[in-house]
């Protein structure tokens, strides 16, 4: 009940005007489950790897992310552009046994390399649209996700992109 009235009141005004999702939206395909998908790793603190072949793109979804933690920071590493030649192969074993959390944006050959060799980072193929979390907190992403505020939260979002389109 407590958690009911406070969801109500934390959307009573619908989304915050200044948030940028148009943006985030569209790098994300309006796939508006996906932005909570990824949002929730980012909360989590976790390794969050979003590939794209489209530099702008990446920038784009590294930024908006970071901009939905307001009032937060994210506690660890934020690389827009991780700055490769080669697609980012000599980073690839740095990512995956980092101790600190990261939210970097990656060429889409990058984001390959590292599903293939760990499932201990949550990776978002912003190309695909296609989110994976980490495995060791895919379940709590689902219970979570069950939640009666996500639950609001993604019904609003459905709703505010459905608008914009």
């Amino acid at each position: 009940e407590a958690l009911s009235a406070h969801s109500d009141c934390l959307f009573a005004d619908g989304l915050h005007p200044r948030l940028p999702l148009l943006p985030l939206l569209r790098a994300l395909r309006w796939q508006t489950d996906t932005l909570v998908r990824v949002w929730l790793a980012c909360l989590l603190e976790g390794h969050v790897l979003l590939g794209s072949h489209d530099a702008a793109v990446r920038n784009v979804a590294v930024h908006g992310l970071t901009a939905l933690l307001l009032p937060f920071d994210f506690p660890g590493y934020v690389l827009p552009m991780l700055p490769t030649a080669d697609g980012g192969a000599d980073y690839a074993p740095f990512l995956c046994h980092s101790p600190s959390p990261y939210l970097v944006g990656c060429d889409a050959l990058m984001l390959a390399r590292v599903r293939a060799s760990t499932r201990d980072v949550s990776t978002l193929d912003l190309d695909a649209g296609k989110f994976a979390p980490a495995a060791h907190v895919a379940r709590l992403h689902e219970q979570l996700l069950a939640t009666p505020v996500l639950l609001k939260l993604r019904a609003l979002l459905r709703l505010h992109a459905s608008s914009e389109r």
